[in-house]
């Protein structure tokens, strides 16, 4: 997914208004690390509540006796498990490379994680998570960081399983590799007549083409399942897209109606152009992750944290459904009573009542007068 391009002599500059202070609360570039997936997510988790407190809650300065920061220990409410990114791995990931590669700058916090979640991805034993990345990674040669799923990233500091939705095209020419994610379960039969099922959540990726036959690896279990191409178009694919659109709608609307606690990210696959909510259009050249940042009505808001400036995309939600390619990862949670409550009293508190119990009963359940 696309990197935000640097100059090849462009060095950040150090500042005291940078240092971790474990909030997402500054402005950041994603630079040259092909991990949209990564920035998109830590962002949209940062716009909660409660996500900024787990990031918040999950980091630990460690300075020394002139109040100089030496390393952060960073543990991740998921796996439970704690990394160490010292100050000197902090300075150099904030350096263009050898190889062109540079960690993002601007918020000290945002490179800590990234630093911190490339290690976890590497390294952790937690099954979840190696599931995670077992069924959706763009990992090439041992960079875990590209590509990067933001379910993975979800679930690695919320500690939180999220909804996958993928929706993609017929192309025969682009079939073999575009793995499929089930958004139901489907019952059809292989080239032998025999019932097979395509399970709802997993991941299948169609490998080889014969003439009209199709080879089909479940990621799950590396297992082989071979069919009629056509039958896979018409029985599998087609419908699984219906699904996938449908669920997507349904998670849009979900959000608007609980936007406290849930977190979500959309992506496109490619080139496309989305119509605006102003009547606008936005032209993308290329896969990246946004972050979902609020949903009314029929106006979607995207931004694409991916930049320091946050640029942010008005786009009407049936043009983004309407998408021949896009992705979809994000929680499908309730917000709960005391995460209203506690909103109800950030925005309101300044209007007047008699006390509190007289505030919170007439938002919630409206003014008896």
């Amino acid at each position: 997914m696309n990197p935000i391009s640097i100059s090849l002599f462009s060095f950040p500059k150090y500042s005291k208004r940078d240092e971790a202070n474990g909030k997402i609360d500054r402005d950041f570039n994603q630079n040259s690390v092909n991990d949209c997936g990564y920035i998109a997510a830590i962002y949209s988790i940062s716009q909660t509540k409660e996500g900024a407190q787990t990031i918040e809650d999950s980091l630990t300065i460690i300075q020394d006796d002139e109040g100089d920061n030496l390393e952060y220990n960073v543990t991740f409410k998921g796996t439970g498990e704690t990394y160490t990114i010292t100050q000197e791995e902090l300075e150099k990931a904030k350096v263009l490379d050898e190889n062109g590669r540079q960690y993002a700058t601007g918020d000290d916090d945002v490179t800590i994680y990234e630093l911190a979640i490339e290690k976890c991805f590497k390294e952790s034993d937690d099954e979840t998570l190696k599931n995670i990345l077992k069924n959706y990674t763009g990992c090439i040669d041992g960079d875990v960081l590209n590509s990067v799923s933001p379910s993975a990233v979800i679930y690695a500091i919320l500690g939180e399983t999220s909804e996958t939705i993928k929706k993609s095209e017929v192309n025969t020419e682009t079939i073999e590799g575009n793995s499929l994610f089930t958004d139901t379960t489907i019952n059809t039969v292989d080239v032998n007549g025999e019932t097979i099922e395509f399970i709802e959540g997993q991941r299948y990726k169609p490998s080889e083409k014969f003439s009209n036959t199709l080879c089909i690896t479940d990621v799950q279990n590396n297992e082989k399942i071979i069919m009629d191409y056509d039958d896979y178009i018409d029985n599998v694919f087609i419908p699984n897209n219906q699904s996938s659109a449908e669920h997507a709608s349904k998670m849009l609307d979900n959000f608007e109606q609980n936007p406290l606690t849930n977190v979500m990210t959309f992506g496109t696959s490619g080139d496309c152009t989305i119509e605006g909510i102003y009547g606008n259009t936005y032209e993308f050249n290329s896969a990246h992750a946004y972050s979902i940042e609020s949903v009314e009505g029929d106006k979607v808001t995207l931004t694409n944290a991916s930049r320091h400036d946050n640029e942010k995309y008005v786009i009407s939600k049936d043009s983004l459904l309407a998408l021949e390619n896009y992705w979809i990862f994000g929680t499908e949670k309730e917000d709960s009573i005391e995460a209203k409550m506690d909103d109800i009293v950030e925005k309101d508190s300044a209007t007047y009542y008699p006390n509190i119990f007289s505030l919170i009963t007439d938002k919630l359940f409206g003014s008896k007068n």
